[in-house]
């Protein structure tokens, strides 16, 4: 990854995180966010969804990791853990770090769609928006002023009043 500072191009080294994720470090603020956003899904839709925090989805040309992924609820065994998921999840949410690109994100969402997922969504934290997207190209806008997330198609509601609080 290169920084590009007055002119000079400096080389970044990579970290451990970075390589095994191959996504950039999360900020505080992308942290914040993707807390927030699993605990408001947790208190409303626990009984319907299992929300998990940076699963490593294998199926694949290579791993996935999104920021939160929507499965079917299962019971928890927890003796026999999983690090590498076949499991295909209803929706995926991906949240902008500062070193990444719109675009960037968006070039990962065509794969989520061919492998199933019904929805993606892109939350972008400095202008306090989320992107639901139904197919790579067909999506919805949700802010603060309009900041009742509804994604119609898992048939879940957000209130970003309390994501971005």
């Amino acid at each position: 990854m290169e920084l590009l500072v007055e002119g000079i191009v400096e080389e970044r080294e990579l970290s451990q995180y970075e390589i095994e994720r191959n996504k950039p470090m999360p900020s505080f603020n992308h942290g914040k966010l993707q807390m927030r956003i699993g605990f408001e899904m947790m208190s409303k839709y626990s009984n319907r969804f299992d929300i998990v925090s940076e699963p490593t989805l294998q199926m694949l040309e290579r791993p996935r990791v999104p920021d939160l992924a929507f499965f079917d609820v299962k019971a928890s065994d927890w003796f026999d853990d999983e690090t590498e998921i076949t499991e295909v999840p209803h929706g995926v949410i991906e949240i902008l770090s500062p070193s990444q690109s719109e675009q960037e994100l968006i070039n990962k969402f065509p794969p989520y769609f061919d492998l199933g997922v019904k929805t993606v969504w892109l939350v972008v934290p400095i202008f306090q928006t989320i992107y639901v997207f139904d197919a790579p190209r067909s999506y919805q806008t949700f802010t603060i002023t309009n900041p009742m997330l509804k994604d119609t198609i898992l048939d879940v509601e957000l209130d970003l009043n309390k994501v971005f609080a």
